[in-house]
């Protein structure tokens, strides 16, 4: 049979002719479909975007919205049990270091300096919680940090503020006043009343003392108005005689009462010049109590004298002389010694002091309580007007002050931090205050990011376990802001997230540990398939040594196929999977060790490249596979280092890396800005083509800005765009486009914020937005269809959200 080709041809032309004009060809004629339709591009034809009633149109990461009938990307947290919760910052400590109970009506308030998270946390009552001592009970209120969910501070919160605190280190009160000395701003701040603070309101201090406004701050000259690194202390009656411990300048300031202005002075001080022990000096003071008052001077003055390994006692007609000599003394034999002591009669570098009246005997008897930082314990001495007077040169034969009770340890001969073991109910490490009222004991467990209650100080005997654990899950657990309970899906700042379109890979750094899931989870209570990094699923703490099964602090993780490359930041080293399957167990061994780097925090994978940002020797690191194993192929740039003078090559402390269809991102952490190669380097004299987040390649400039950078921990290229995690400005900015080359006039501007509701916003989970959508201080990124999983991490979460367009 003979075909007739010409023929064939003109028929085949025809055809193509007709599908071009075909009005139902909607791939052929772009425009055919309505707005509430979408080309289905294997049939050619327009379809409903009505998911009700145009069932299985919805992709398998979206979910039909059955009240707007359109289908939506699943959006989700992972983490947290919600949105709007924060387990670690609700429940946890990152080194607390001072506490007070504040009387608060017919109750007693308990207020915590949670210093480690530059905030102050208060319970309304102290006695609901030693009522329900199992439940774990979020604090009423918060000051220093916009909610009680929130770590990280910008905007109002951030810099030198009235609503900001630095490192929080003592907390008194007058009955109604509270003063805090904000220790790393060399600043005393007061709220006036206490009383009216509000949950989630915005709390103001009302004055400032230490520096001449609220935005100034940092150690200053001593003057009478002035102190480095303050500590506060007000124990007599209401409204009189205020403490501040200079421990830096190594006196104390006597205030006749509270400061009222930037200007008041002290009415005494003491202090004495020269070097060596004496009776008249002190080294780094600490703890104050002060009790007894006589002419309208203190009678009785103690104070931690840390350094000096003793507590050192005045008053009783001495305050008119110059320098103002001790007169009693607790923890060393004589005025000129100074060595860590042991046992019921010695010291090492205690931090706090104080006193409160207990039953002895079946009678009020006033004790004095020190806590005993160096030797992980805290001591009940006796009263303060029976620890001998040394007013005269020390007798040889005198009797020291002998404690008579220890809290922490079994007995006065052990000191080991928990008792040479794990934490327990009863044992301390490092304890840095003590506070009681006549019934209760609170202890501020520093070393182990918790405070302890006793619910009566009148029965206790020695190493007895505390009634209340606040700030862990248990009495057996010591890690900053630690979850209710560690699982599978409770996370601690975690810094990086990845995955390879199916598979989804979390660094949980704060918990030591990498999630992977095999199949990218749908819902945020999904459990993983592999955990690595511990050695089982209920373990979070950092190894000892370093192990080829065990991470410290993981910062980055790389997915593709069976391949999990993983930066192990302070084990300065890149661990490497090749075998990942499901059934991983947490002991595995990596198959491959890449070791001799300087904390890493950024990974990427590309078919058999990978690409480690060794983030604190400032260079990238290129690696070839070759025979399954990983070798040096080159570094970027050829000289690595921060520069002052910022150049082209350079890159400092950088971090995230992405690499998408040929081109590399990486986040510059250093320089504020993100650098982008258009074709993969191939040698360390390849410089990059663009930069984003700066006008150009001479420019390090951090700024809230809908064109600037500030700290970019995180770059991702995507199909639609580049994302840039800016941690310090708590958002991420989204670019659509790029520019075609270098030369720009201006910093390209983002086109859209995550995290915030514009260009200028920066306050960490901001409340014009959804709480999905809040962010502090994210860091990695990883976009798998339509969804986005952003490592939000001092929310303690991962958030699924929709990847912007």
């Amino acid at each position: 049979m003979r075909i007739n080709l010409s023929l064939l041809s003109v028929l085949f032309l025809s055809c193509a002719d007709w599908s071009v004009s075909n009005p139902n060809n909607c791939v052929l004629n772009a425009a055919v479909c309505s707005a509430s339709e979408q080309c289905n591009m294997v049939t050619q034809q327009c379809e409903s975007l009505d998911c009700v009633a145009n069932t299985g149109i919805c992709q398998s990461d979206q979910l039909c919205n059955t009240e707007a009938r359109r289908c939506e990307t699943m959006q989700f947290v992972m983490g947290q049990p919600n949105p709007e919760t924060n387990v670690n910052a609700r429940f946890g400590f990152r080194s607390p270091t001072t506490a007070d109970l504040v009387p608060n009506g017919a109750a007693t308030m308990l207020v915590v300096g949670d210093t480690g998270n530059h905030r102050i946390v208060i319970w309304k009552d102290i006695d609901a919680l030693i009522k329900n001592p199992s439940q774990r009970q979020a604090p009423d209120l918060v000051l220093g940090m916009p909610d009680i969910n929130t770590l990280s501070a910008t905007g109002s919160y951030a810099g030198l503020t009235s609503y900001s605190l630095h490192g929080p280190s003592s907390i008194t009160h007058s009955g109604t006043k509270l003063a805090i000395a904000d220790e790393e701003a060399s600043r005393v701040l007061f709220w006036n009343p206490l009383q009216n603070l509000l949950p989630d309101e915005p709390s103001s201090a009302d004055g400032v003392w230490g520096q001449s406004s609220f935005a100034e701050g940092g150690c200053r000259a001593p003057s009478l108005t002035t102190s480095c690194e303050p500590r506060v202390y007000q124990l007599g009656s209401p409204g009189k005689h205020f403490f501040v411990s200079d421990a830096k300048s190594s006196r104390v300031l006597i205030f006749a009462q509270v400061p009222s202005s930037p200007g008041a002075t002290p009415y005494k001080v003491i202090s004495a010049q020269g070097s060596g022990t004496s009776r008249s000096r002190l080294s780094n003071p600490h703890g104050i109590y002060s009790g007894m008052y006589a002419n309208g001077d203190p009678e009785l003055l103690y104070v931690a004298d840390t350094d000096n390994n003793r507590v050192v006692g005045y008053g009783a007609g001495r305050w008119d002389e110059n320098p103002i000599p001790a007169t009693r003394m607790i923890g060393q034999p004589m005025w000129t010694s100074s060595v860590p002591r042991a046992g019921a009669i010695g010291l090492a570098q205690p931090e706090a002091v104080t006193a409160c009246s207990v039953q002895v005997a079946g009678n009020p008897s006033l004790r004095i309580f020190v806590a005993d930082t160096g030797r992980n314990r805290v001591l009940r001495f006796p009263p303060p007007d029976h620890v001998p007077d040394m007013r005269e040169p020390s007798d040889p034969t005198l009797t020291q002050a002998r404690a008579d009770q220890v809290f922490g340890q079994i007995n006065f001969d052990q000191y080991a931090q928990n008792r040479g073991a794990g934490p327990t109910a009863g044992s301390l490490n490092g304890p840095s205050d003590v506070r009681c009222d006549g019934r209760r004991l609170v202890v501020v467990d520093r070393g182990n990011h918790r405070v302890l209650l006793w619910k009566d100080v009148n029965t206790l005997q020695d190493g007895a376990d505390a009634t209340v654990i606040l700030g862990q899950p248990s009495a057996n657990t010591a890690e900053p802001n630690s979850p209710r309970a560690l699982g599978a899906l409770q996370f601690n700042e975690p810094r990086d997230v990845a995955s390879d379109g199916s598979q989804l890979a979390v660094a949980d750094t704060g918990n030591h540990r990498v999630l992977v899931w095999t199949k990218r989870p749908q819902t945020g209570d999904t459990p993983p398939d592999v955990v690595l990094g511990q050695p089982d699923r209920a373990s979070f703490t950092a190894p000892s040594v370093p192990t080829p099964s065990r991470l410290n602090t993981p910062s980055a993780v790389a997915i593709l196929g069976n391949t999990l490359a993983v930066a192990d930041t302070l084990h300065n080293r890149v661990l490497i999977w090749n075998a990942l399957r499901s059934d991983t167990p947490p002991t595995a061994a990596a198959d491959q060790e890449i070791p001799s780097l300087n904390a890493p925090q950024g990974l990427a994978l590309s078919g058999d490249q990978l690409f480690i940002a060794d983030t604190g020797n400032h260079r990238l690191l290129v690696y070839a596979r070759q025979a399954g194993v990983y070798a040096p192929a080159f570094t970027l740039p050829a000289v690595p280092g921060c520069d002052v003078n910022l150049k082209r090559s350079n890159v400092c402390g950088p971090q995230g890396l992405s690499l998408q269809a040929g081109r590399l991102a990486v986040a510059d952490t250093g320089n504020h800005r993100v650098l982008i190669w258009n074709r993969l380097p191939t040698d360390s004299q390849q410089l990059p083509d663009l930069v984003m987040g700066q006008i150009d390649f001479l420019e390090s400039t951090a700024r809230t800005h809908r064109s600037f950078l500030a700290y970019p921990n995180a770059a991702l290229l995507t199909t639609q765009g580049l994302l840039a995690s800016s941690g310090q400005q708590n958002r991420i900015l989204f670019w659509r486009s790029l520019p075609a080359s270098e030369d720009l006039m201006v910093a390209p501007a983002a086109d859209a914020f995550l995290g915030q509701d514009g260009s200028r916003g920066s306050l960490p989970n901001a409340l014009e937005v959804p709480a999905l959508s809040r962010l502090s201080s994210p860091g990695g990124m990883a976009q798998a269809g339509s969804q986005l999983y952003v490592a939000d991490r001092m929310n303690n979460r991962v958030v699924v959200l929709a990847a912007p367009r």
